[in-house]
């Protein structure tokens, strides 16, 4: 629901191409957007680490935080700045939520990028 209510789009294509490409034993790296306020909670940490648990071949995660390296571009063709340095996630939450990912997946490497 939370992907839904951000984009505008279900999440299942996302889930259903994750779910192929386990079932084809290829090697899968997550790579999951935290942006302060909308996904620093513990259930969406949760929720990471139970998709990661169903993918045998998962080589790691990265959480990559938000970031607004594309507002000037967006400006430029005429759009909306709609990003905010508020949405720009601590080190601290990016570090809580490493931690409490690993805490739910043992031998699996969680990168902060």
């Amino acid at each position: 629901e939370l992907h839904r209510r951000c984009t505008g789009h279900s999440n299942e294509n996302i889930l259903r191409n994750l779910r192929l490409a386990a079932s084809l034993n290829v090697k899968i790296i997550l790579r999951c957007i935290i942006i302060r306020g909308i996904n620093t909670c513990n259930s969406h940490y949760d929720t990471i680490a139970s998709i990661a648990s169903e993918i045998p071949q998962l080589l790691s995660i990265d959480l990559l935080p938000y970031h607004r390296y594309g507002a000037a571009k967006g400006i430029q063709l005429g759009l909306t700045d709609n990003t905010s340095e508020k949405l720009i996630p601590s080190a601290e939450t990016l570090t809580y939520a490493r931690e409490r990912i690993s805490a739910r997946l043992p031998g699996v490497t969680v990168n902060i990028n």
